[in-house]
């Protein structure tokens, strides 16, 4: 039946191509017909005068096609609505059913919707999101990168955050075992931000040096809500991350989801724990080693600074970072440019582990 009504649409709505289509379609036949006869010993005017009688004139056909197509549409929609009207009538039982997953389909999408266009249509829920930018160039940054940004930008940014998006881990020490994703942070990534946290706090910018036991965790509002049924009471918890231990110490707002498009973390850690959840990496030395680049910097511009003079300022220090460290090297690295932080264009598939 799909199938019958997006043929309708088509028919309504392209009229011009399925004209076209349906001559196309006759010509091909009186030619196939026309060889046919010629086969036979005809000329190829008798063959084709033959053919055009047998297939009943080339307009009358047209004619009976696009009725055929209207009245057994038409015939066809009505039948099948009988049928289903039957159908309903004699289980009604059923036809609840069928109202009720309609109901919650519809409900579904349009939470699917709202989340999406959550994350893909609208701003930051920050303050004054549109002084808040994201570092991008054709690759992420590294860590020392990051420190050099931070301390020689003082003059253009209020600040500058660093975090890494994909943190896939194993959710356990409360409850069944869970698969979750997270990113860490720096510990001026809140801060940055602008934001308040429901309960508790968000990460201390010493954490951010923890390695170990006395490591915390900021969950999100939707896990804080699917596992923990927003208890209050999961503040100084621990909780279990890929079997590292972590300190509950505060829960982000409602609609926060980090500041990367697409993207929608269950937890935030301290970038220093990084190493720790992804144990895989740490021979990479990424806190150290200049070659690993793996993060992505936001900064929130002073207010008396355009987006401009910000560009001049990173792109400074980048060139410093250049004549200092690979200078004589023939290694290309493209200008930084300022994105508006979640900004959808920015693609995040150029970021490679540390």
């Amino acid at each position: 039946m799909l199938r019958r009504i997006l043929s309708m649409f088509r028919n309504l709505l392209r009229k011009r191509t399925v004209e076209q289509a349906l001559d196309d379609e006759l010509r091909s036949s009186v030619e196939l017909l026309t060889e046919e006869k010629m086969r036979e010993g005809l000329s190829h005017p008798e063959a084709r005068r033959q053919a055009l009688i047998e297939l009943g004139g080339v307009e009358q056909v047209k004619e009976e096609v696009r009725a055929i197509r209207a009245g057994r549409l038409l015939e066809d929609l009505a039948r099948d609505a009988r049928f289903a009207f039957r159908t309903l009538a004699k289980s009604p039982g059923f036809s609840a059913a069928i109202v009720i997953s309609v109901a919650l389909g519809i409900a579904a999408n349009a939470t699917v919707f709202s989340v999406a266009s959550g994350l893909l249509w609208t701003v930051l829920p920050v303050k004054d999101p549109a002084r808040v930018v994201t570092f991008s160039e054709s690759d992420s940054l590294s860590y020392p990168d990051y420190i050099d940004y931070r301390d020689q930008t003082a003059g253009v940014f209020e600040g500058v955050s660093a975090h890494f998006p994909f943190i896939p881990a194993s959710l356990g020490g409360i409850g069944e075992p869970e698969r979750v994703w997270g990113q860490t942070v720096s510990g001026g990534y809140f801060c940055l931000l602008g934001i308040n946290p429901v309960i508790g706090r968000f990460i201390l910018p010493e954490e951010d040096q923890v390695v170990g036991r006395d490591a915390v965790v900021v969950l999100s509002y939707g896990l804080w809500k699917r596992r923990y049924d927003t208890d209050p009471g999961v503040l100084g918890r621990s909780v279990l991350l890929n079997g590292q231990r972590f300190t509950v110490v505060g829960v982000a707002p409602v609609g926060f989801y980090g500041t990367d498009h697409g993207i929608v973390p269950d937890f935030w850690a301290p970038l220093a724990m990084t190493e720790a959840l992804l144990p895989d990496i740490a021979k990479d030395q990424p806190r150290t080693n200049r070659d690993s680049n793996w993060l992505i910097l936001n900064a929130r511009l002073k207010p008396s600074v355009s987006r401009a003079q910000a560009v001049a300022a990173a792109n400074l220090v980048k060139k410093r970072i250049d004549d200092t460290y690979y200078k004589g090297e023939n290694r290309h690295r493209n200008p930084i440019t300022l994105q508006p932080a979640g900004d959808c264009s920015m693609p995040l598939t150029h970021l490679r582990s540390p």
